[in-house]
């Protein structure tokens, strides 16, 4: 009952969410949708940015807003702090917005503030990379290039950020957002690259702040039953490749370049992103051979639940044992973990 309760307790502890964020935190975390705007999070400098969406909505309706109605989506309030009723008034008094027998239209000067503060609609309709107003605002190409190359500026960013703040798991979840960004840009040669990358990062084990993920056999080197796990269980692998930024891409990607696996292994084995993890990452589980091996059966299995977890995968992998007391990265096997918490009982 013990041990039920501690791999209940660690199982929870790494559980992902899918994510439609660049915090990507998981390597996976996908994570859960994380709106860099939502109240709770949102700057005074933004807040008043964020207005603008009243007049993206507004427009979007051919036949103009009914005042009288008082029917507005709830998000406005919920994702952006945004006081409908209020920023109405005031676009109505600015000038922005035009009332005809309490139907509201947006007027020319309406639409130019739309055009001054199109990456905020841009950001509004990519949640998923979880784009902040300040790093627009703060590009000295903004208006000078489309809203999608400024964008594509910010992902790479976070690659040197991530990687140099040991972000792992986060920068497993940007390889992702990326090779959905390159999809819908119908990129996707470069898109597989990223896919491959992030499958990489998630087999790895590392997650934020050098923190490694536990990994037990069912079985000693010796080939005895391992005697921290109850009968009847598989192999704890704790490590988990997230569909949604690993599995989706790729046959989305895959659809469209309709390659062989054998074509596939081999751009995944000779991935220039994934050569330049090999040098950075301060441990991991799998060589790209394993790798692969893995990421070949996430794809298989067709990624219905969201998490394909490694417990799944043939027990002949062999993986790279990791040092307690390494000084690069936090490992606590769970054998440890079972032996310091049996002892304080």
């Amino acid at each position: 009952m013990f041990l039920d309760k501690l791999f209940k307790s660690m199982n929870g502890n790494q559980e992902k969410k899918p994510e439609k964020t660049d915090n990507v935190s998981s390597a996976v975390s996908a994570p859960s949708v994380q709106y860099v705007h939502t109240s709770g999070n949102r700057e005074k400098s933004t807040a008043k940015d964020n207005n603008v969406i009243v007049l993206w909505w507004i427009n979007k309706k051919k036949k103009g807003y009914n005042k009288t109605s008082n029917k507005f989506p709830k998000w406005f309030s919920n994702q952006y702090g945004i006081d409908f009723n209020r920023v109405l008034t005031q676009y109505l008094k600015k000038g922005l917005l035009s009332d005809d027998n309490d139907i509201v239209r947006v007027t020319p000067a309406g639409e130019e503030e739309l055009q001054k503060l199109d990456y905020v609609i841009y950001i509004h309709e990519h949640p998923q990379y979880c784009f902040e107003i300040r790093d627009f605002k703060n590009s000295p190409n903004l208006h000078k290039v489309p809203n999608s190359d400024i964008a594509w500026g910010i992902l790479n960013s976070r690659i040197i950020e991530y990687t140099q703040k040991a972000m792992w798991e986060s920068l497993a979840a940007n390889y992702g957002n990326m090779a959905d960004f390159l999809i819908e840009e119908k990129k996707y040669d470069q898109a597989i690259e990223f896919v491959f990358a992030a499958a990489y990062m998630e087999t790895s084990g590392m997650r934020d702040n050098n923190e490694l993920t536990a990994i037990m056999s069912e079985y000693t080197k010796r080939g005895r039953k391992n005697k921290y796990l109850p009968n009847g269980m598989p192999d704890i692998f704790l490590l988990e490749i997230n569909n949604y930024y690993v599995t989706v891409p790729f046959k989305k990607a895959q659809e469209n370049l309709k390659m062989e696996w054998a074509e596939i292994k081999n751009r995944f084995l000779n991935s220039v992103h994934i050569k330049s993890l090999e040098s950075v990452l301060p441990f991991r589980y799998f060589e790209k051979e394993q790798s692969f091996e893995i990421f070949k059966q996430a794809i298989e299995a067709d990624g219905k639940k969201g998490i394909f977890s490694l417990s799944e995968c043939s027990k002949k992998l062999k993986w790279n044992n990791p040092d307690e007391h390494s000084k690069k990265y936090f490992y606590a096997s769970i054998e440890n973990e079972v032996n310091r918490r049996v002892r304080k009982q």
